[in-house]
């Protein structure tokens, strides 16, 4: 049986992602031990928290194109959002969260980066293409994120 899935829906899943984001860096960032790895995660949360805004105000005008998706494209973002960006309340993620290793925490969010950006770029099928730049703003800002969490992770790697 595959869910229905409202273009709304699919921008919603965007403001959780967003979400989810900023409440681990927040957390990762009072974690951390050494100070570029705070300052970085205090950055990601705060980038994240403006992602977040520019989703809120898609959903506000609801400049989405179109009236129904495909059942087939439902069941695929439904699939890829059940196991989607920022999964922090899994046991997996509260046990490493407690047990706080920095260099886990940079690759966890490096792939959940790497995750956001395919979402938004298959967001960009559902809406107006007068939102096109807002979406390539937010793929620029996570790639960004990716390339920017890397750097530090080789450098806490390398000492």
């Amino acid at each position: 049986m595959s869910v229905m899935l409202e273009k709304k829906d699919i921008v919603n899943i965007a403001v959780q992602i967003e979400e989810k984001g900023e409440r681990f860096y927040k957390e990762a960032a009072e974690k951390a031990n050494s100070a570029e790895v705070k300052e970085l995660f205090s950055m990601l949360s705060r980038d994240e928290s403006k992602h977040r805004e520019i989703f809120l105000n898609m959903l506000k005008a609801l400049n989405i194109e179109g009236d129904k998706l495909s059942i087939e494209y439902q069941n695929y973002l439904k699939a890829y959002t059940d196991r989607l960006v920022f999964e922090g309340g899994s046991p997996e993620v509260v046990e490493k969260m407690k047990n706080f290793d920095q260099v886990w925490a940079l690759n966890y969010a490096i792939q959940r980066e790497l995750d956001s950006i395919l979402y938004y770029y298959e967001l960009k099928n559902i809406v107006a293409k007068s939102e096109y730049d807002l979406i390539d703003k937010i793929i620029s800002e996570e790639r960004s994120h990716f390339e920017k969490l890397t750097k530090i992770k080789n450098i806490i790697i390398s000492r």
